[in-house]
């Protein structure tokens, strides 16, 4: 096992380089934009109507530096309207791939636009997380994040794993989910290192099934999949427990397992989530 790891390691420390859009990929002028808040021009989308934004998965925005981020089988990134629905916005990030890395799957954009979280999916069938910064419009090459249990271990097993982005709390907490029926909280020790905190089951969220679990960046909300519909809980500080949940929206094509939702406010509530090989958005009243 260890042999594994540092092959896969080795590269993805020593590797300076920086990636930029790919070949074939438009030119990336659009991206070399100011990181400041922009005004937001889509304050009054219509409400309660969902929609089928583009085809792919995983998206995350942020909406105060105009970022997202989705998987189309690749992982891409469009700068300015973040509730474009072409397909041709979007272009390649993190190409070409580490040493040892075969695909990307659910990279998740840190609020702020600039830190990128991703599993890598290595040559020897194994998968790692990974974190990536960005730099002007140039995001540095994946480097592996380490997961630890409540007593130090380094948690290997990443079958089916996926994560929230992190919170903007210090420090940082950020849910793994590994099962349908569990949901993890971590805090980050390091930059490359996240200590399990707390684990939450189905039932103590008050479903059956609990899956693809999201943390708004105040750390307070968790929004999951559950019982084939999405919702909500709320706490009132970091040190509280999660305990049940409320309907946050009942969707209209069935989400697509280990997905979740992502959820974010600024002047409104704009719920995403995955069916199928669809990025579906509504604006919640």
């Amino acid at each position: 096992m260890m042999m594994r790891w540092w092959v896969l390691c080795a590269p993805l420390a020593g590797c300076n380089l920086l990636f930029g859009a790919s070949p074939g990929d438009p030119p990336r002028d659009a991206l070399a934009v100011g990181d400041g808040p922009r005004p937001d021009a889509s304050c009054t989308l219509p409400t309660g109507v969902e929609e089928v934004l583009l085809p792919g998965s995983w998206f995350v925005a942020d909406r105060a530096t105009q970022r997202a981020v989705m998987f189309d089988d690749d992982v891409r990134e469009t700068v300015g309207d973040v509730d474009t629905h072409l397909p041709s916005a979007y272009m390649k990030i993190l190409e070409p791939k580490p040493m040892g890395v075969k695909n990307y799957d659910a990279p998740r954009l840190a609020p702020g636009g600039a830190e990128l979280f991703v599993i890598l999916e290595t040559v020897n069938d194994t998968r790692v997380l990974a974190r990536a910064e960005r730099t002007g419009v140039d995001w540095s090459a994946p480097a592996p994040v380490e997961l630890v249990d409540d007593t130090g271990a380094q948690i290997l097993d990443l079958e089916l794993t996926t994560t929230s982005p992190p919170t903007t709390s210090t420090p940082r907490r950020m849910m793994v989910s590994r099962t349908l029926t569990t949901i993890t909280e971590f805090q980050e020790d390091a930059p490359s290192r996240w200590k399990q905190l707390k684990t939450y089951t189905a039932a103590e969220l008050g479903t059956a099934t609990a899956d693809g679990g999201y943390l708004t960046p105040d750390g307070l909300q968790l929004v999951f999949a559950g019982d084939s519909v999405i919702r909500i809980a709320t706490r009132q500080r970091l040190e509280e427990r999660f305990s049940g949940s409320q309907l946050l929206f009942t969707p209209t094509a069935p989400v697509t397992t280990r997905h979740g939702a992502y959820y974010t406010v600024d002047c409104q509530r704009h719920l995403y989530y995955t069916s199928g090989l669809d990025i579906r958005h509504v604006v919640l009243p």
